[in-house]
């Protein structure tokens, strides 16, 4: 009997022996992760956005007075996600780029969706132009110098929605390119939208 008990006892040791050890490896494996977590984040930067205007058309400054003009942009828009070591980094359909010289409005354009993985790096070609464009005289004689100079830059905005969330954030890229350069880093802006109005709200 006495034997028999013994045995008992020792297996109950052995079950408790071996669910320490157990134990013991998960939360050594627990610290593991959490560190290696850490030292993926803080090793990860964000995406990099970049636009570049590749070429220009119609920009015809040296007509004289011609009141209007019809410019047509080619665009490249670049994700630089080789930094990245956690997400993807996305340009969402229903995107569009606007370019303006000086707060004149001078052509949009839709730029199409794509998406630079963990470590990747993706562009994509857009166009953007203008239909009879108005550009104040001021501005028309600026930017014609700028031109015969070769450092000439316009101002680009290409506006991301996220696809499916019509109450989301819209994630904005601020750009400066110089027209004919390479890629000109943007910086990444938001606009969050405004509560929607109630039933017999007042429109001011």
């Amino acid at each position: 009997m006495g034997q028999q008990e013994d045995v008992q006892f020792g297996w109950q040791d052995a079950l408790i022996w071996f669910f320490r050890v157990a134990l013991v490896f998960c939360f050594v494996g627990l610290i593991v992760l959490f560190v290696r977590s850490i030292r993926i984040d803080a090793a990860s930067r964000d995406p990099e956005y970049a636009v570049a205007v590749t070429g220009v058309a119609g920009l015809d400054l040296a007509a004289g007075d011609a009141p209007a003009l019809s410019p047509v942009f080619n665009l490249t828009v670049r994700i630089d996600n080789a930094g990245n070591l956690l997400s993807t980094a996305c340009v969402y359909s229903h995107a569009t780029a606007v370019v303006s010289y000086g707060d004149a409005f001078l052509g949009k354009g839709s730029v199409p969706a794509f998406c630079a993985g963990e470590r990747q790096v993706e562009e994509r070609a857009a166009t953007a132009w203008g239909q009879d464009v108005v550009v104040p005289r001021f501005l028309r004689d600026r930017l014609a110098g700028e031109l015969e100079r070769g450092g000439a830059e316009v101002d680009v905005e290409v506006t991301i929605s996220p696809a499916g969330c019509a109450s989301c954030h819209d994630k904005v890229l601020v750009c400066k390119a110089k027209i004919g350069g390479g890629p000109s880093p943007c910086e990444l802006d938001y606009i969050y939208p405004r509560p929607g109005r109630g039933a017999g709200d007042t429109i001011v």
